[in-house]
């Protein structure tokens, strides 16, 4: 019997260890676990960024590809005369000399590979300075209002990227003059609509900017186009930006001169108020902004006579509206020492 529960639970041992595997090991072909090279380089006075290095095993290089400048603003290079390498070897293998200490990759490093089979292969370790080949725009904003202006990147090699002004509020018509534009370190910008002195974008033409990498190569086109917003993201932080809201003699999208004075959001509604006829108080989706002409506010058992200027909601979601209050007796006011307030029991029917 003591036999039998020491298999048992040797083979419940084995079980658990085989089931603490790597995934991915299981899946790696033996090569690649036996015989992986990856070399990083990083500057003596810097331990805590690294970076990658171009390996050709066939001729026996490694090439430190350290950034032209290692600042955004400044330029300053790194000092690749005193630099730290750090590898991981295929199994088995080490180099030597060993890579440990501080190397001058200006002038080159040299060191053996010994394979486990005892296997020479020599090494020289060097550096460069690479120039950046980002051509990208960071951010697009105005320089005197808040705006949401998203940079949208070419999605394929050759295509376009787009500036996309969101239609949000007329109010930033007559700020796009005045655009701040932040562009990838060390790249260069190209445009008609833009003044390298006071580093000012217009945005006023809807301009074509183009972005040119410190490499002088690649290069990267973007449009100006305005867009409406289909949804506003929380936390924009817009005050007579919301949807973009605009009333035109064509199109009043139910709003009414001098009447819309509160809001009220319920369930997925916005709510308008309005103090010259509140059985037509506007409706609106309140994730895109889109009037709901068929969606009704049930103003049942409200007096004809009463004036709604304010709404809001309660803490459970039901709409709430109040009489406008007067110290003046009259038809349409409502005499100071009786307030009326209704509460939605079906939060707006």
């Amino acid at each position: 019997m003591k036999l039998k529960h020491i298999i048992n639970s040797f083979l419940a041992f084995s079980l658990c260890l085989a089931g603490c595997v790597d995934p991915d090991d299981l899946v790696r072909t033996e090569s690649e676990i036996t015989d992986q090279l990856i070399i990083t380089g990083r500057f003596a006075g810097n331990e805590n960024t690294e970076y990658e290095t171009v390996i050709d095993r066939a001729n026996g290089t490694a090439v430190v590809q350290t950034p032209y400048y290692i600042s955004d603003t400044e330029p300053i290079q790194g000092d690749i005369t005193r630099m730290r390498l750090k590898a991981t070897l295929p199994v088995g293998a080490r180099f030597d000399p060993p890579l440990s200490g501080i190397h001058n990759l200006k002038e080159g490093f040299s060191s053996t590979l010994i394979e486990a089979d005892g296997s020479k292969k020599n090494y020289t370790f060097t550096a460069i300075y690479k120039k950046s080949e980002r051509a990208n725009i960071i951010k697009v904003e105005l320089a005197n209002v808040r705006a949401q202006i998203v940079v949208a990147d070419p999605v394929e090699e050759g295509k376009k990227g787009q500036i996309i002004i969101y239609k949000t509020s007329s109010s930033i018509d007559g700020e796009l003059q005045n655009a701040l534009i932040t562009i990838a370190p060390w790249a260069t910008i190209e445009s008609d609509a833009y003044d390298p002195v006071t580093k000012i974008l217009d945005l006023s033409v809807m301009p074509t900017v183009t972005i040119t990498a410190q490499d002088g190569v690649k290069k990267t086109v973007y449009e100006t186009v305005y867009k409406t917003p289909e949804f506003v993201e929380y936390g924009v932080g817009y005050v007579a930006g919301l949807f973009g809201f605009q009333t035109l003699k064509e199109n009043s999208h139910g709003f009414e001169v001098g009447a819309n004075r509160t809001m009220a959001v319920v369930d997925d509604y916005l709510i308008l108020s309005n103090s010259n006829n509140f059985v037509n108080m506007p409706v609106f989706n309140r994730y895109n902004g889109k009037l709901l002409d068929q969606v009704k506010v049930n103003v049942a058992g409200i007096p004809s006579n009463r004036i709604i200027r304010a709404i809001t909601s309660d803490d459970n979601g039901h709409m709430v509206a109040m009489a406008y209050v007067s110290t003046r007796a009259g038809s349409y006011a409502t005499p100071y020492t009786d307030v009326n307030v209704w509460v939605w029991k079906g939060r707006i029917v």
